[in-house]
C-alpha cells in the first residue's frame, strides 16, 4: 500500500467500492461512507493528486480535458495494480464520489474504463469531455439549497449523462452541499439493488 491511500478487505466475491474525497479531503473521509453503503465489499480510497491553493483534489476546476484525462491515467494504472495486487476483479469496481471526487468518478466511468457504475454524491458541473456511458449505471444526488452547485448546472451534468448513453437515478434533498442520512441511505439501497442484479 502507497502512502496516501487505504484499503480494506471484504468479503470473498464481494465488489469494491474506490472511494474518492472532496475537495480538501483525505484518502480517511469515506472510508465510513464506504462501509456504511456496502458493508461487505472491499473499500479503496485515494487522494488526490492535484493541490489547489493548498486544497487536495483530483483536478482543479480550471482542468481542460487534457489535464483532467492524465489524473484519469494515473487513477486507472494505480487501480489496476491494486486489483493485481489484491486479487480484485477490475469490472466488478465501483467508484463512489463525493463533490470534486464525485466528478472524478463520472470523468472515470466515461473514460472506457471497465467501471459498471458509480455514485455521485454532490457532483458539480458538467465536464469538458466526451464520456462513453452507454451500458452504465449512475445515482446522483442533488441539494436544491446547494451553495456551490446551481440547479442549472446539475441539469446540464444530468443531460450530459444521458445523452452519452447513462442510465442515470437523481436523488433530490432540500439541504444544501453536505452529505445527510438520508441521501446515504437512498444511495445504499440503490447500490445494494445494482450489486445483487449484476451478480
Amino acid at each position: 500500500m502507497m502512502p496516501h491511500e487505504q484499503f480494506k478487505a471484504g468479503a470473498a466475491g464481494q465488489p469494491t467500492l474506490l472511494l474518492l474525497h472532496g475537495t480538501g479531503g483525505t484518502e480517511n473521509d469515506l472510508m465510513p461512507i464506504g462501509h456504511f453503503l456496502a458493508p461487505h465489499a472491499n473499500l479503496l480510497s485515494l487522494r488526490g493528486q492535484v493541490t489547489t491553493q493548498g486544497r487536495t483534489q483530483f483536478f482543479a476546476a480550471t482542468a481542460d480535458a487534457q489535464a483532467i484525462m492524465a489524473q484519469v491515467s494515473w487513477l486507472i494504472e494505480t487501480l489496476l495494480a491494486h486489483c493485481q495486487q489484491y486479487r480484485l476483479d477490475p469490472q466488478a469496481v465501483i467508484p463512489v464520489g463525493y463533490s470534486n471526487g464525485a466528478d472524478f468518478a463520472l470523468a472515470a466511468l466515461g473514460a472506457a474504463s471497465p467501471f459498471p457504475a458509480a455514485v455521485l454524491l454532490h457532483p458539480t458541473t458538467p465536464l469538458p469531455l466526451t464520456l462513453q456511458l452507454a451500458g452504465k449505471a449512475l445515482w446522483a444526488s442533488y441539494g436544491t439549497h446547494d451553495d456551490k452547485v446551481s440547479g442549472a448546472s446539475f441539469a446540464a451534468l444530468a443531460e450530459q449523462i444521458t445523452t452519452s448513453g447513462g442510465q442515470l437515478t437523481i436523488f433530490r434533498h432540500d439541504q444544501r452541499h453536505n452529505l445527510n442520512i438520508t441521501e446515504l441511505r437512498r444511495a445504499k439501497a440503490w447500490l445494494t439493488h445494482f450489486m445483487e442484479v449484476a451478480q
